[in-house]
């Protein structure tokens, strides 16, 4: 691995990111993340106390560590910054959920909501840059929407009400949660939910407190009954696409 410089995140003290030994590189990468974090915790507020490390790696993937403080990015460049995005956005979810969903049938699940998230902070970041008195982030703001657009053309269709009861789907899934064509589907069908009522993102942590369910539909109950009370309603519209 290259060596990496580190600078404090503006947004919290206990928050890090490095990138390679350039400054240039480093003043690049940092451009967006301190901003993608301010929006993330206006709608997922994640707790100040915790550590945080988002670096730049060599294997070709973006990964949330299992120490529950490193988070790992494989950008194309420092200044790809709706990929930057896109790739946090995901993993910045991950850890909001801290361990994540208990239940392996249904960590599936997960990898959708994440998905959602990169969709979701796309759009909102372009709405912060375009708001922005910065011209260099008003110019590029148009970027993080067409990333979304190219996006959501690239998924697999399948049946969401498949997934929600016991079936080959459901029997797939829960053997491999991770199918991004296939969550990301399920992401795009969820998202105007999400955008509708964004106090959801408040509740999504309470997923993580669930041990145990009968199948899919009475997990998402289980979730509704636990979740805040704004967020119920939302919740069960997200009971009825998979019903």
């Amino acid at each position: 691995m290259t060596a990496i410089i580190r600078e404090q995140s503006r947004v919290n003290k206990n928050w890090f990111f490095g990138y390679n030994d350039s400054a240039e590189d480093l003043a690049d990468f940092k451009f967006v993340v301190d901003d993608l974090l301010e929006v993330f915790n206006q709608f997922a507020p994640i707790p100040l106390e915790r550590q945080m490390a988002i670096t730049i790696w060599d294997e070709d993937y973006p990964m949330y560590s299992g120490d529950h403080i490193n988070i790992f990015l494989h950008p194309a460049g420092p200044s790809y910054w709706a990929q930057i995005t896109y790739q946090l956005s995901h993993e910045l979810c991950h850890f909001y959920l801290y361990e994540g969903i208990k239940i392996q049938n249904y960590k599936w699940f997960e990898e959708t909501l994440c998905e959602l998230s990169s969709l979701f902070f796309l759009k909102q970041m372009s709405k912060y840059w375009n708001a922005s008195i910065s011209l260099q982030k008003k110019s590029y703001h148009s970027a993080f929407e067409s990333y979304f657009n190219s996006a959501i053309l690239d998924v697999k269709k399948v049946s969401l009400t498949e997934a929600g009861k016991n079936s080959a789907l459901a029997s797939y899934l829960a053997s491999n949660d991770v199918d991004r064509l296939k969550n990301r589907y399920f992401a795009i069908k969820l998202l105007p939910i999400f955008e509708k009522s964004s106090v959801l993102w408040k509740s999504v942590p309470d997923i993580a407190t669930i041990t145990k369910a009968s199948d899919f539909r009475h997990f998402l109950l289980e979730w509704e009954r636990i979740a805040n009370p704004e967020a119920k309603k939302s919740i069960q519209k997200i009971v009825h696409q998979f019903d």
